[in-house]
């Protein structure tokens, strides 16, 4: 089963047709080279992917920053790499990272905590502080902080496998006030550069795993009241 959908890798690179996926996946690239290039000086970097798929991403921003040289790592449980992107690829859980302490310039993580357990989204931030060696950006979907509790209760449905497609071992949309808790118990130095509601989450489940319309019909209805997700954009500077 492709638990990110059976068009993910299309979307991952950024081809997405909903206006939600659009602001989810088309703008990230641009974003981050923005936030690379007001950081760091062009260069070669070891740049870490966490939960990077088959490196659809990653991809994307290398096009997006041709005066950047990136020796560039996915880390995903997922096989395999994109056949047109050039990078190691390493088979693991992110919670558990086989690469050494400060061994990566960049390390990136875009929309991989709301898939992972609330257990586990700790343990992956605190692998990506260990690997971190300059930059960090860490990009989130998550539940209205306000109110977190329909959403993430109508996320626990979907996840459950309503419809079935949807089903998922693990999967928790935190809210970012939480997240922010988390890093600041680890003393990770974030800087939250962006965040913002974005409509329609039901129609990026819809593009991802292309439902048919009694699917598209029980997602929109599990998510009645609360079909919108937060998009929150963090940059950690771990230099100082």
């Amino acid at each position: 089963m492709n638990f990110q959908g059976i068009n993910a890798e299309k979307i991952f690179h950024g081809q997405a047709k909903s206006p939600a996926s659009q602001l989810f996946y088309a703008e990230s690239a641009p974003l981050f080279s923005k936030i690379i290039r007001e950081n760091l000086k062009p260069g070669t970097y070891s740049l870490v992917d966490l939960g990077g798929h088959r490196g659809e991403f990653l991809s994307e921003l290398s096009k997006d920053l041709p005066e950047f040289n990136f020796e560039s790592t996915v880390v995903d449980k997922v096989d395999g790499l994109d056949p047109n992107f050039s990078a190691k690829k390493i088979t693991a859980n992110i919670i558990n990272i086989p690469l050494s302490d400060k061994s990566a310039d960049i390390v990136i993580l875009r929309y991989v905590l709301p898939w992972d357990s609330f257990d586990n989204q700790k343990l992956i931030l605190n692998e990506a502080k260990r690997l971190c060696k300059q930059l960090c950006i860490i990009q989130h979907q998550g539940a209205d902080s306000v109110d977190p509790g329909p959403m993430q209760q109508a996320a626990l449905r979907l996840f459950g496998g309503n419809p079935p497609r949807l089903k998922r071992d693990n999967g928790f949309f935190t809210e970012s006030k939480q997240v922010e808790k988390w890093m600041d118990e680890l003393h990770m130095p974030y800087k939250k550069i962006q965040e913002r509601k974005v409509e329609t989450l039901s129609e990026t489940f819809v593009e991802k795993f292309e439902l048919n319309d009694q699917e598209a019909d029980m997602v929109r209805e599990v998510l009645r009241g609360c079909d919108y997700i937060m998009q929150t954009t963090w940059v950690l500077d771990f230099r100082s």
